[in-house]
């Protein structure tokens, strides 16, 4: 399921925030120097976990559409884990 969304999660004594961008349908933590962030309430995790999605689409988001045009500029294919293929216009 590729949308946008938040939500927190109990855990143990503390609530995690998470959030799903787009891209990918797994949910990311909220996390601060690459551990997760606890918070004392729902509602607190909540907010974090808001504007982690936004400061995440502010600036990692980009459309199909902007990888399609920079991949014809560009004259190559980028394939997850591979290297580039250079595209041959005729």
């Amino acid at each position: 399921m590729n949308c946008f969304a938040t939500r927190a999660k109990r855990s143990g004594m503390d609530w995690n925030g998470q959030f799903r961008a787009g891209e990918h349908g797994a949910w990311q933590t909220v996390c601060r120097k690459g551990e997760p962030q606890p918070f004392p309430d729902a509602r607190s995790a909540k907010i974090a976990a808001q504007a982690a999605l936004i400061a995440y689409m502010n600036g990692n988001y980009v459309s199909a559409r902007a990888k399609a045009e920079h991949e014809w500029r560009a004259g190559t294919i980028h394939r997850a884990g591979k290297r580039p293929v250079e595209v041959v216009k005729i």
